[in-house]
């Protein structure tokens, strides 16, 4: 099982987090009206990295998307990828959305976001999160370089259990440790869905891994939605949002 890194030193970021609602200041792309084409080639161009490990072959998935045109799309190139991410050659514009292309032009990912992460679904229909680099080397620094972070609103460090991350699929739960805002994808700036209260007790149905840390998809009421695992509380306070299982709060 992943673990998740110890947190950063002090960041202001956008997690899904009740006291913490900070935007990116980054122009969302998925929009109604989409920035013409050569604008968006020349803002989304670069290297991308994902921490999820299951997607890398022995070291950090990288994808480098470049701006000279391959067909009907824009070259790109993948390093150290595995799975669907290793077939990945081109990148272009499909419903005002980002996507990846293998050689055979099949669509890879359909990914929606800002210019420093963007997230959606692989072909496989499982969630994946790129972020730009060298920002999000520098932001899984930080959160790793975090001596404590607290466990809900308490004063006490999280151990090894508390940051754990829940296994994905049927039959595992969270308790919810705080108010925390849950979003339509796994990314600070995705719309605010729902609000769960403390000791809240949901089903888990996927998690993926952020340079930040993991973010969870969680059913409530036949919907589903993103809480992020860790946070920044009242701009100060490191924290972690949820634990694995129901009993552990009592439930």
């Amino acid at each position: 099982m992943h673990q998740m890194p110890r947190s950063c030193r002090r960041m202001v970021l956008a997690f899904s987090f009740s006291t913490l609602i900070v935007g990116t200041g980054m122009a969302a792309f998925a929009q109604d009206s989409a920035p013409s084409l050569p604008e968006f080639i020349s803002a989304f161009a670069g290297t991308w990295s994902t921490y999820d490990t299951s997607l890398a072959d022995g070291s950090l998935c990288r994808i480098v998307l470049g701006t000279a045109p391959k067909g009907d799309h824009y070259k790109a190139v993948q390093r150290s990828c595995s799975g669907p991410l290793a077939g990945v050659a081109g990148w272009g514009v499909v419903d005002q959305q980002l996507a990846l292309i293998d050689q055979s032009g099949a669509m890879v990912a359909h990914l929606g976001g800002n210019q420093n992460q963007i997230s959606g679904s692989l072909s496989t229909g499982r969630e994946v999160v790129l972020e730009r680099e060298p920002m999000a080397g520098q932001v899984h620094q930080k959160w790793a370089s975090e001596q404590c972070l607290f466990v809900g609103y308490g004063a006490k460090c999280a151990d090894a259990a508390a940051l754990a991350v829940p296994q994905s699929g049927g039959g595992s739960d969270i308790t919810v440790l705080v108010k925390l805002n849950a979003r339509s994808e796994p990314r600070p700036d995705a719309k605010v869905v729902r609000v769960f209260p403390p000791k809240a007790c949901l089903p888990v149905a996927q998690c993926v891994i952020t340079a930040a840390g993991p973010w969870c998809q969680v059913a409530a009421h036949g919907h589903k939605a993103w809480v992020s695992k860790v946070a920044v509380r009242l701009k100060k306070f490191p924290v972690v949002t949820f634990v694995d299982g129901c009993a552990a709060a009592g439930k």
